[in-house]
């Protein structure tokens, strides 16, 4: 006779959310930006935003899921924020023109994704909020190393350029604030960010 097991989906994804939330690094909080206030308004830079990643190419990599929740799809579940419709469209458009790159299968997937270049109409966008949140992502995997490339180790030009311009406008006013996050399971170098 054989033991059948049984999995409780609601425990594990309790479990597995709260080993997340366990599992992420605060390296700062000037001003103390996070956590977001209720009525904030928010402007989301990053196009990592807009597609659920994770950081792996292992074993963690073939994890099938019965769903996900990204950055965007949970800020847009917290009623209590207001997010920038008009820069979700904006990125919204671009990537109708520059897709989420897959890559070829299993263990050959880029190690970042093509960003958008910040136009002055998104700064905009930055200047009008409470909280600019500038997210940005890396992959990782048990057969490939980091490297000294942009887009691995390094930011890529429009990741930084996007980053200093956000972060440069809201250290101008002593109001407005900005917070990056990095989606990522290996180290990079932040540069002049910093």
């Amino acid at each position: 006779m054989m033991n059948k097991y049984g999995l409780d989906l609601n425990k594990y994804a309790a479990l597995a959310r709260q080993a997340a939330a366990e599992g992420c690094v605060l390296l700062e909080n000037e001003k103390q930006a996070l956590p977001l206030r209720e009525g904030e308004s928010v402007a989301v830079f990053g196009r990592m935003a807009f597609h659920y990643y994770k950081s792996g190419l292992g074993s963690g990599g073939l994890v099938n899921t019965r769903y996900v929740v990204g950055i965007l799809d949970a800020l847009k579940e917290c009623k209590e924020i207001q997010l920038d419709e008009k820069l979700l469209d904006i990125y919204a458009d671009w990537i109708k023109e520059n897709p989420y790159d897959e890559g070829q299968g299993w263990g050959r997937v880029p190690w970042s994704q093509k960003e958008m270049e910040v136009t002055e109409e998104m700064l905009d966008c930055a200047r009008s909020n409470d909280v600019s949140l500038v997210i940005i992502g890396r992959t990782a995997g048990e057969d490939q190393d980091n490297n000294t490339n942009p887009g691995s180790y390094c930011l890529t030009e429009t990741e930084e350029d996007m980053t200093v311009r956000v972060l440069k406008w809201c250290r101008k006013d002593t109001v407005k604030q900005a917070v990056l996050i990095l989606l990522m399971l290996v180290t990079i170098m932040l540069g002049r960010i910093c």
